[in-house]
């Protein structure tokens, strides 16, 4: 396999199961890497994982209720699921084609939930002062 360079694009299949990464080679070559949509979370998984180990700093929080400008994936919905592991509470994102899960400590879950209420209430009076 040639030494992949960078991604240079994406290429749905027609089919609607799959999608070519195409990327450059260094050599400025052009290469298509079939990937089924089957397999996305397993390689955003293991992309997460990779950028986990490469122990690069954090990115600074966002404080609650700011706006953040940070690449997004349309979501059609989030929900929580039972986890086997103890402690750790599954934060389950469906984006329709498939479903990525997070393992979120239990203190973090509930820590979500007091942002979440803050934030909706903040979002829910700024839509009050707008009407």
């Amino acid at each position: 396999m040639p030494d992949l360079h960078r991604i240079v694009g994406f290429v749905p299949w027609q089919d609607g199961r799959g999608a070519a990464i195409r990327a450059s080679t260094a050599d400025g070559t052009i290469v298509d890497v079939d990937v089924p949509f089957t397999e996305l979370g397993d390689i955003v998984a293991g992309l997460i994982q990779a950028c986990i180990a490469s122990k690069r700093g954090p990115l600074a929080a966002p404080r609650t209720g700011s706006p953040v400008d940070i690449p997004t994936v349309e979501a059609r919905g989030i929900g929580i699921a039972a986890m086997g592991q103890n402690g750790r509470t599954g934060f389950v994102v469906d984006l329709q084609a498939c479903l990525i899960g997070f393992s979120v400590p239990n203190d973090a879950m509930a820590n979500l939930g007091a942002e979440l209420a803050q934030i909706c209430s903040a979002m829910s009076a700024d839509e009050e002062k707008r009407q």
